[in-house]
């Protein structure tokens, strides 16, 4: 039997939840350059995105790089502070992300053609 999981279509697209969204912007943001976690959050805030603080991103990273979509090393050169971890988008990480991109657009087509049905429905103007 063929069970959908949550946020996937049938055919096995998903829907573009929050989590594949923050994926996107981690990928995104390291695919422009290497970054330790408090610049991906920082990132990520810009899309709204990091309103739960770092404990959930640190998870997110560990779980990305457990799939081989990102690589990290410690950089143990900074003069001030404790190393920082520094994370950058794998190859595979890339490919994922053209798809995860792919995916996102048909979602917002879908949810645009929701928008302008309700709007048309409710007199209201697109």
């Amino acid at each position: 039997m063929n069970r959908m999981r949550h946020g996937q279509q049938q055919c096995g697209k998903r829907l573009g939840g929050t989590l594949e969204l923050m994926e996107s912007c981690i990928l995104l943001t390291l695919k422009k350059q290497a970054g330790h976690g408090y610049e991906i959050a920082r990132s990520l805030d810009k899309h709204g995105m990091c309103k739960r603080g770092l404990g959930p991103l640190y998870t997110i990273l560990n779980k990305m790089e457990e799939r081989g979509l990102i690589k990290s090393q410690w950089d143990t050169s900074t003069k001030h502070g404790p190393a920082r971890r520094i994370y950058e988008i794998t190859e595979g990480g890339v490919i994922h992300l053209e798809g995860l991109v792919a995916i996102l657009q048909e979602t917002l087509k879908t949810v645009s053609s929701v928008i302008d049905e309700f709007k048309s429905n409710s007199g209201e103007k697109t």
